[in-house]
């Protein structure tokens, strides 16, 4: 698969708001939290493509990663550790200390030794570039579910 390419706005009004990714014959809740607009729409619109996969919730910030994590209880966040005014690290570990603790994926735009440790001490489940092609990365988004559903059974 492509790495993920920017697609002009015009062409992903409609993956705003609330939907729903299906795999393994479950459903599966994914919260993208990045403070860039048009980033979290490309990663949604490369989720979207997907037959098994559409978008659950965006937040471009802290308090709305946690007012939606709250509602929607999210089972995977990929998350952008590098916000202006949110700190990513300090966010993953407040997702992780939930009832129902979601999965963090944290999707850099470039590798840091030091924050990848700092992430991973705080929970996160994986530390990836934003680089990444889609296929490995739907891969790892129900890796990741499988492994938090084989511990917390619905």
């Amino acid at each position: 698969m492509a790495p993920l390419q920017l697609l002009p706005m015009a062409l992903a009004p409609w993956i705003a708001g609330k939907a729903t990714i299906v795999g393994m014959g479950r459903e599966i809740r994914v919260l993208i939290v990045d403070e860039h607009e048009l980033a979290r729409r490309e990663l949604a619109a490369q989720l979207c493509r997907s037959d098994a996969f559409a978008l659950v919730a965006q937040a471009a910030n802290e308090e709305e990663a946690l007012r939606l994590a709250q509602e929607i209880e999210p089972q995977v966040v990929l998350l952008d550790p590098k916000m202006r005014r949110t700190d990513g690290i300090a966010l993953c570990q407040r997702l992780r200390q939930a009832t129902q603790p979601p999965q963090v994926l944290v999707l850099t735009s470039f590798w840091d030794a030091h924050e990848q440790m700092l992430c991973y001490r705080s929970g996160a489940r994986r530390y990836l570039l934003k680089e990444i092609d889609v296929g490995p990365l739907l891969t790892l988004i129900y890796a990741s579910v499988g492994e938090n559903l084989t511990r917390n059974p619905a």
